[in-house]
């Protein structure tokens, strides 16, 4: 029923996007010497995703589930460790951060790439200092981690996916019969890799999709692969 749903909203809300219900988009920084190819031997830390899955209500209200939650977490952390493994990228976690500064930039890294989000990609939120530039940081408490986990780089992931009720489904339909959209569930997230010595982000990546359930193995796995294919490491 998820799924027939999920198409629901595909259908009604993105109609002129069918072909690519999918989008991706990349950054990287311009100042940012990121490449493995030099061969140094170099090595990130996965901090705790910021990971939440819901249903979205008749009035469009995003209503989380834990156990839904929880299904997503274990499939996007299994996946990131396979596709790291074979780029051959030496990685330690951080699950259970405990230092009160690290937890604080791991907080900082959620509402820093909303603002990404607005400013780079759209919806009314340009910052008027900003430019085109990925020119962004979570603060020198980055390095805190860093020490801790003796890592140069961290990668941080934020995603929020919604499911589509039947309730929603039914006022989706009202409303386009009217001439009106209104949104269905929707995956998004961005992942930021971060230079843990300076705190700064030298590459981001966003996902929106209206396609794939993320408390099952294939899709999970797709948008791991779309996030993080494309990591210049």
């Amino acid at each position: 029923m998820d799924t027939v749903l999920r198409k629901l909203a595909c259908f009604v809300c993105l109609g002129f996007l069918l072909a690519a219900c999918t989008t991706t988009s990349t950054k990287t920084a311009e100042q940012a010497n990121i490449s493995w190819s030099s061969g140094l031997n170099k090595r990130i830390v996965l901090i705790e995703p910021d990971i939440t899955l819901g249903s979205l209500t008749a009035g469009g209200a995003f209503d989380p589930r834990a156990d839904w939650t929880r299904a997503a977490e274990q499939l996007i952390d299994q996946e990131t460790a396979i596709l790291l493994k074979e780029k051959n990228i030496d990685f330690a976690k951080a699950d259970n951060l405990q230092n009160p500064r690290s937890i604080q930039v791991a907080k900082l890294h959620s509402a820093v790439g909303r603002s990404i989000l607005l400013h780079l990609y759209g919806a009314g939120g340009q910052l008027p200092n900003k430019g085109k530039a990925l020119d962004w940081s979570l603060g020198p408490g980055a390095n805190t981690i860093r020490t801790d986990y003796n890592a140069d780089y961290g990668l941080f992931l934020f995603v929020q996916d919604s499911y589509t009720t039947a309730g929603r489904a039914f006022m989706m339909v009202g409303a386009a019969i009217l001439g009106a959209n209104l949104q269905g569930g929707t995956q998004i997230a961005f992942t930021s890799l971060v230079d843990l010595k300076t705190g700064d982000i030298v590459w981001f990546n966003r996902l929106v999709s209206t396609a794939g359930d993320l408390r099952t193995p294939d899709p999970a796995k797709k948008v791991v692969r779309n996030l993080y294919e494309e990591l210049p490491l």
